[in-house]
């Protein structure tokens, strides 16, 4: 090929089995100088343009709609049927249910316009990205509420709330940049850099919580209210079998990250990013819904 000489090629090749596959590009000339090589490489899988290590993605987010649908649904038609009885608490996980049914819708309609079209819709994906964040942090709100005992042993958290507000704007922060980070990923690896801080940041949420608890019990154990003590035992059962799930997971997979094991698991690195999370918010978004009822009759 003479100096300044351009030559396009255009390669098809169909995939016999499923697997890693990579594209080597390769000059056969040792002499060769000042090549510039260019391009694009255009993947499609048979059920369409989205990778084959985030596929199980879109079954999971569609069972997940499902579930947070039917959970506001029924919670919705609970509040109504006892509206006049209603507390700030109960508003509270109205507001987070409706927040984590949006955030699916939202994240499924980018999901399946990157299947269709090959890449992501960027304004439609920034919005939902900032509206997983925030509900993220909205549910863990949420729950340090709970735990303190809003609506169920106290009526307001006074100096509380702001050091709560405080902390989901923290966190906020943390889970968008963790969202941009795993969505905008040029490769398939995930960096230590990127899990690190979030898992601190959820572990000192979590003492935070447990503590609440313990606080919650103890005064609850004063004024003897035992229906109420038995569910806040539960609960704080609950966030212990959490904390140790959630850390063991935490290890286990910086595990597999530094001795790059995680790549053989490609299949599954849906669930390693966001499957497991979205499972851990539904059952502790249910728990939190069985327990208000519980305690304040409704």
């Amino acid at each position: 090929m003479r100096s300044g000489e351009k030559k396009m090629v255009n390669v098809r090749y169909d995939i016999p089995k499923e697997g890693k596959y990579w594209i080597v590009v390769g000059l056969c000339d040792p002499d060769t100088q000042n090549v510039m090589v260019s391009g694009t490489v255009t993947a499609m899988n048979p059920y369409g343009h989205i990778p084959a290590r985030m596929y199980g993605i879109m079954p999971f987010t569609k069972f997940i709609l499902i579930a947070y649908t039917i959970l506001t649904l029924v919670w919705i038609v609970r509040c109504c049927a006892y509206r006049k009885e209603l507390m700030s608490v109960h508003v509270m996980i109205t507001v987070v249910l409706v927040t984590f049914l949006v955030d699916v819708i939202m994240k499924l309609m980018m999901l399946t316009s990157y299947n269709t079209n090959g890449e992501y819709p960027m304004k439609l994906t920034i919005i939902s990205l900032c509206i997983t964040a925030a509900t993220h942090s909205v549910a863990r709100c949420l729950t340090v509420m709970v735990a303190k005992g809003l609506g169920v042993s106290k009526a307001s958290l006074a100096g509380s709330f702001w050091k709560i507000i405080a902390m989901g704007i923290v966190y906020f922060g943390f889970s968008l940049w963790d969202s941009i980070a795993t969505t905008f990923a040029t490769a398939s690896q995930v960096s230590l850099y990127r899990i690190i801080p979030a898992s601190l940041l959820d572990s000192l949420i979590y003492f935070w919580i447990l503590q609440s608890l313990l606080d919650t019990i103890q005064e609850l154990e004063e004024k003897k209210q035992t229906g109420k003590l038995d569910v806040f035992i539960s609960l704080r059962n609950m966030i212990i079998v959490a904390v140790i799930i959630s850390t063991l997971y935490n290890i286990v997979f910086s595990y597999l990250i530094v001795e790059k094991k995680v790549e053989d698991l490609w299949k599954y690195q849906w669930y390693f990013d966001d499957g497991m999370w979205s499972t851990f918010y539904l059952v502790v978004i249910c728990v939190i819904m069985v327990g208000v009822w519980w305690c304040g009759d409704v």
